[in-house]
């Protein structure tokens, strides 16, 4: 992993990374298809192994427009719905679907977290709305202290310290979560400080039992990494 220390100014990352995501608001790199593999493997590896909702709060992390929080909710708490948007699924700059007037249905309230709440985290405001909480990821809110059961995330590469940014993440699971993790191996930039990520780096940065690693393996060919976390 390398990481560029170009922002020792806190203000000027934070512009940085509201500017970033201005730029790509309508681009959303998670194909329903990526969230549908992920709620299986989810259900799998839950202790109650359910059909219905997995009853634990999820949350996704540097979620752009929200969409990503939106298939995550659907796939999990509406099914057939996910599946319409997975088979009308097409790529134009991100992914859509002809389905998504859908996408807003059951949406969950970040001031009311309960154990079907599915919820993100964004730095730009652009992005307010019921179920997204607008700041940064790695400050997060106080009450959020072993919160969620599932984290997903495809936006550590914007972390302005890593290990800060890590912390926080494991701050805010419950023991035994399960870390959803997807990332490039691309390097550093100016709006993505942080590149070079290897599998080795996620798991230094993150304890717990890796329970699924694919290379290249979302349909964005990010690789993909699931981790049931363990908090020491």
């Amino acid at each position: 992993m390398k990481v560029l220390d170009l922002y020792k100014n806190r203000e000027k990352y934070i512009e940085t990374q509201i500017e970033r995501s201005r730029q790509k608001f309508g681009y959303c790199k998670v194909s329903m298809n990526d969230v549908l593999n992920y709620v299986i493997r989810i259900k799998k590896y839950n202790k109650l192994k359910m059909m219905g909702s997995l009853q634990t709060p999820l949350i996704c992390l540097g979620t752009r427009n929200g969409r990503e929080v939106d298939l995550f909710r659907l796939g999990i708490h509406h099914p057939l719905i996910a599946g319409l948007i997975a088979k009308t699924e097409f790529v134009r700059k991100g992914f859509h679907s002809v389905c998504d007037p859908l996408l807003f249905l059951g949406r969950s309230d970040a001031e009311a977290i309960d154990d079907n709440s599915v919820i993100g985290v964004e730095i730009n405001s652009m992005a307010k709305r019921e179920d997204i909480w607008i700041g940064s990821f790695d400050e997060m809110p106080k009450s959020w202290e072993e919160k969620f059961g599932v984290i997903y995330s495809n936006s550590f590469d914007h972390s302005q310290d890593p290990h800060k940014t890590a912390k926080e993440w494991i701050r805010i699971a419950k023991n035994n979560a399960l870390l959803i993790f997807a990332f490039s191996d691309l390097a550093p930039t100016v709006s993505d400080p942080v590149g070079n990520i290897e599998l080795a780096d996620v798991l230094n940065l993150f304890p717990g039992e890796l329970l699924y690693f694919s290379k290249a393996g979302s349909f964005c060919n990010y690789n993909e990494v699931i981790i049931l976390l363990k908090k020491q």
